[in-house]
């Protein structure tokens, strides 16, 4: 017998953050309250254990921890001086490192709780188009 694991629901998520202030900000390192969505992503799985889950992106070149860089950063329309961060468990995730999401799974749904927002990067800042793109990669037994 084959266990076929864990099947990802939503594949491609669209996370709306919408249009903020500047004034919505309170400095480097603040993120904008307005922005700030709730996103799962949800499996259906075989009984698995565990299930781990890595993120890649291009990190924002400030390092700030769990922030992404805005798609076409070097693009005149796009904002300066803000990047993307998500978290998990209320911490900024880590790029490209396995994170332990559940050590043990029953068959049936699954969710993986994330939170995302714009992050102020950098005391210059520039409004502007703001997109991002972060890529997942599941592994469990």
């Amino acid at each position: 017998m084959v266990s076929s694991g864990c099947e990802v629901i939503n594949n491609n998520i669209n996370v709306p953050l919408g249009s903020v202030a500047k004034s919505s900000f309170n400095g480097v390192g603040s993120v904008s309250p307005d922005s700030l969505q709730d996103v799962n992503i949800d499996l259906d799985c075989d009984p698995v254990s565990p299930i781990k889950i890595k993120f890649d992106g291009t990190p924002d070149a400030s390092q700030t921890a769990g922030t992404i860089s805005l798609n076409n950063a070097n693009d005149s329309n796009t904002a300066k001086g803000y990047g993307i961060q998500v978290k998990y468990q209320n911490q900024p995730i880590e790029l490209g490192k396995l994170i332990t999401v559940s050590e043990k799974n029953n068959s049936g749904n699954f969710s993986i709780p994330l939170e995302a927002g714009y992050i102020q990067t950098s005391e210059t800042t520039t409004a502007g188009k703001a997109d991002g793109t972060l890529q997942f990669t599941l592994q469990y037994h």
